[in-house]
């Protein structure tokens, strides 16, 4: 077994694709009716793949350009199944929400600058301060 493991370990396209392909296996079984469905299956195969050949000493991993590779076709078949109903929904009800994203934005970095020159904050600190609060929404750092 370990050297299957090690043959996986120097080939992550394979190992990639006999994870999917057992997961899409495990995926589609069901017991009554009841089954784990492909995501579920892939994170169970990965996972207990990467448990069972830690014991022979072997780490599995993908390389960065491989992790990013799969991560944005990943995003990209998102996009393709979710972008039409997404942009149906700014037509009706999604306006407001995306006009309450933008309010709460804009009111968060406003407290943060009135509180940072009330309590005389210096510079640092104040991009600090706004730096994580762009952290808590979800964008990357600003200073």
């Amino acid at each position: 077994m370990q050297a299957f493991f090690t043959f996986l370990q120097q080939n992550p396209y394979l190992l990639l694709f006999f994870v999917v392909g057992l997961a899409v296996y495990i995926g589609r079984a069901s017991i009554k009716g009841y089954g784990l469905g492909m995501v579920a299956g892939a994170i169970v195969v990965g996972a207990g793949l990467a448990v069972w050949s830690s014991s022979y000493g072997v780490k599995l991993e993908l390389n960065n350009f491989t992790k990013s590779l799969f991560y944005y076709l990943f995003m990209y078949g998102v996009g393709l199944r979710v972008g039409p109903s997404f942009l149906n929904s700014l037509r009706g009800d999604g306006i407001k929400f995306v006009f309450l994203a933008v309010v709460s934005s804009v009111l968060g970095l406003a407290l943060v600058v009135i509180f940072a020159k009330l309590f005389d904050l210096p510079t640092r600190r104040r991009r600090r301060h706004v730096g994580g609060l762009a952290d808590h929404v979800g964008c990357n750092r600003l200073g």
